[in-house]
């Protein structure tokens, strides 16, 4: 059974989501490619069918497109099998190598795997925030020393990635937050049952991923 790299896309064009599309292809992988997409130029569309990615229309969405897309691609995977999913942003990330073969050769015996931002959630202005404002002062207490993991890069089997997807969102639906708060919620699940037991807490010197976007702008 084959793998599937999926990434959701709004309003961008060809030239924001290039790097990410041509990175993939250079990176050997062999697997599906799709797109969860709202608000796309129709040339932008035939780029993406003419190199092999599946299109998943959606015609609205409720809360932030950021966080709505976990729903979006919970639907999605119940339309498409696959072995392992790697769900990841679009804009800003760009494959190093074959996310397959890493996958294959280190994620078991985990079924998930999220990747390190290399500092707490204290240290980072946007996640400390969002974690206060979305849990409660109580809740952003016990998180504030962990570890902040991106949730846009991670990926594992299949049904596992489905589930959680529809959990984030879930968690978020009635959230009235004016943010992106999918990654929170993300954070406080890993160290829960029973994701924790099924999650590796993947560091960037493990080779999964590198978010060099927020390690770069942190004040020395």
């Amino acid at each position: 059974m084959k793998d599937l790299v999926v990434g959701a896309i709004a309003h961008y064009s060809w030239e924001k989501i290039e790097p990410w599309v041509v990175s993939l292809e250079r990176s050997g992988y062999s697997g599906k490619k799709a797109v969860i997409a709202y608000n796309l130029a129709p040339d932008l569309i035939e780029r993406l069918i003419a190199r092999g990615f599946y299109i998943r229309h959606v015609g609205h969405h409720i809360r932030s497109f950021i966080v709505d897309r976990h729903f979006f691609l919970w639907q999605l995977l119940h339309e498409l099998e696959a072995r392992y999913v790697i769900a990841t942003d679009t804009r800003d990330l760009i494959f190093q190598t074959n996310p397959s073969t890493w996958l294959q050769e280190h994620l078991f015996p985990s079924r998930l795997i999220v990747g390190s931002e290399c500092l707490a959630h204290k240290d980072e202005p946007w996640g400390n925030q969002t974690m206060k404002l979305f849990w409660g002062s109580d809740v952003h207490a016990w998180m504030k020393d962990k570890t902040i993991y991106n949730a846009g890069s991670f990926a594992g089997e299949a049904d596992a990635v489905r589930d959680l997807c529809l959990v984030i969102y879930l968690m978020n639906y009635h959230n009235i937050i004016p943010l992106a708060t999918d990654q929170a919620v993300l954070n406080v699940l890993i160290h829960l049952s029973p994701w924790k037991e099924i999650t590796r807490l993947s560091s960037m010197a493990d080779g999964w991923a590198c978010q060099a976007g927020t390690v770069a702008t942190q004040p020395k």
